[in-house]
């Protein structure tokens, strides 16, 4: 309709049209999102645009692939950065008084710094500027990085949904930078411990820790089959502190703890009661990994 009075707009109507800010953007006159510019001149994004990112990151079954965003502050410059893991709905959220790149980059790695390994797969944002360095971030946290088509910010539903429940503790228009780091991480502590529909009324911080305990057990069972010896059923304590530094000991408290959170306790007597019965502790680790595997694992 806009566009067809300012075609086919006569005489006086015309003139006021030319003369006149008629929309409430104070443009004279409206742009189809069809024929919006595409950003360029951002070498960054080639090669690592969203259609090229593995398909099980569409699929939530498989951990370990999050999406990113900037909050931006009231000052424009100021924000906070936001990561979300697609799985468990987890977040993470940091502060910042500027986003140029650098910044960002260098936030982002310490960041990401205490998630386990085969939880850094990909990586999803938008095509902001405040990625630049995102060379330095994929070389410093092996993340793979892609990056969503222009103004598609539904190609980061989850990120979207919760920077939506962000605004609710810092409105738009917040300058970030009157607001304290423990302001932000209290945020961030309500938002992992909120019930959520999606995750079966779950926390998102429970659903880390199930995904957590899933990698604890996998870890464990491989290593335990790296230190069985050939034919003799037995564990070489010295190849358990090469590969995870610790005596043997606590290396199979853990592995009681990681069952113990995988809800499957009952299934197993407990260190103690074994020590006590003086029950060979390199048959008590074999029967674990038996056990991993043919009940956890296949």
């Amino acid at each position: 309709i806009y566009q067809a009075l300012y075609v086919q707009g006569k005489g006086t109507l015309r003139h006021e049209l030319e003369v006149e800010i008629a929309l409430r953007s104070k443009r004279k006159g409206r742009k189809p999102r069809s024929k919006l510019p595409a950003k360029s001149g951002r070498p960054w994004i080639e090669g690592a645009e969203i259609s090229k990112r593995p398909s099980e990151a569409a699929d939530r079954a498989i951990p370990g692939h999050w999406e990113g965003d900037l909050v931006i502050g009231g000052d424009s410059k100021s924000c906070l950065i936001t990561l979300i893991e697609r799985r468990s709905r987890f977040l993470l959220m940091s502060r910042l008084c500027s986003h140029d790149a650098q910044s960002v980059s260098e936030r982002l790695v310490e960041m990401v710094e205490g998630i386990p390994e085969e939880l850094r797969r990909t990586l999803t944002w938008d095509q902001g500027s405040e990625m630049a360095h995102v060379a330095d971030f994929k070389l410093a946290t092996n993340f793979e990085v892609y990056f969503c088509d222009p103004h598609s910010p539904w190609q980061r539903p989850t990120n979207e949904n919760v920077n939506g429940l962000i605004r609710e503790f810092f409105p738009k228009g917040t300058n970030f930078t009157k607001v304290t780091d423990e302001e932000v991480a209290y945020a961030q502590w309500l938002l992992n411990n909120r019930p959520r529909k999606v995750l079966d009324w779950k926390f998102p911080s429970e659903a880390m820790q199930e995904v957590l305990a899933e990698g604890a057990m996998r870890d464990a069972l491989s290593i335990l089959e790296r230190c069985v010896q050939d034919g003799e059923n037995k564990i070489d304590e010295d190849k358990i502190k090469d590969l995870v530094g610790i005596p043997k000991i606590t290396f199979v408290h853990s592995i009681v703890d990681a069952i113990v959170e995988y809800d499957i306790y009952k299934a197993l007597a407990s260190m103690d009661e074994i020590l006590n019965q003086g029950k060979d502790l390199n048959n008590f680790l074999w029967e674990i990994i038996k056990y991993v595997k043919d009940v956890l694992i296949y």
